[in-house]
């Protein structure tokens, strides 16, 4: 097959794949606040402006977003990135510590693990509605299943750059949508604990990199 007509075959496939996926019965499209509903959160949204704008002109790797996206960074891999896991940790790396700092909450949420509709994003709420302040800033899953719990409006919100390719903002509720779309299909996750694990691995990886470049200098 030529480069010509292999490109056009993956271009097709990318097409029916994204046609494919916007058809999805369950498919639910939240609407992001085109206002702030809480003050406090102008100083989150602009760090996450900035996380989302550095990610995009990233020097090393190309971010990509949406279902397309996710079959872009799978077709090619390399140092193409944009899964919605992805999103999750770099967003959560560029508000850890503005959310806490104006009072809130951030931890993971994710939908139907383990199916082609999985997703993760992250879910901010206040501290004070949940959790006790002295419990400090990484709270475990648990408060989550508390909030879901609580009747609408809850007073949480969800950031998810993945779906639109922007910093978009949610409300919970409209992000969840109808209980029957997530009903028993959604669970939390400690980004903080998470983030203290790469930051652990990539200390790790330089650690081994200086002890490789001296082994190779002394020639040990």
């Amino acid at each position: 097959m030529s480069s010509t007509s292999s490109a056009a075959s993956r271009v097709l496939l990318g097409a029916l794949l994204a046609l494919a996926l916007l058809i999805l019965p369950a498919c639910h499209l939240p609407t992001p606040l085109k206002e702030l509903d809480e003050p406090r959160l102008e100083t989150v949204q602009r760090d996450y402006q900035n996380v989302v704008h550095f990610a995009f002109n990233h020097p090393h790797e190309d971010w990509y977003h949406g279902w397309y996206g996710n079959f872009w960074r799978n077709w090619h891999r390399g140092n193409r990135r944009g899964l919605c896991y992805e999103w999750q940790a770099v967003v959560y790396e560029g508000v850890r510590e503005s959310a806490p700092a104006a009072g809130f909450v951030a931890i993971g949420i994710m939908k139907d693990r383990d199916q082609s509709t999985e997703h993760h994003a992250v879910l901010l709420f206040e501290k004070g509605d949940i959790v006790s302040s002295t419990q400090g800033k990484s709270i475990g899953p648990d408060a989550g299943r508390i909030l879901l719990d609580q009747r609408e409006p809850r007073r949480a919100w969800v950031l998810d750059a993945w779906r639109y390719g922007r910093a978009d903002i949610f409300t919970l509720d409209d992000w969840l949508g109808a209980p029957h779309h997530w009903k028993g299909r959604i669970e939390f996750e400690d980004l903080e604990a998470e983030f203290q694990a790469r930051i652990h691995k990539e200390e790790m990886k330089r650690i081994e990199a200086v002890s490789d470049e001296r082994s190779a200098q002394t020639g040990v």
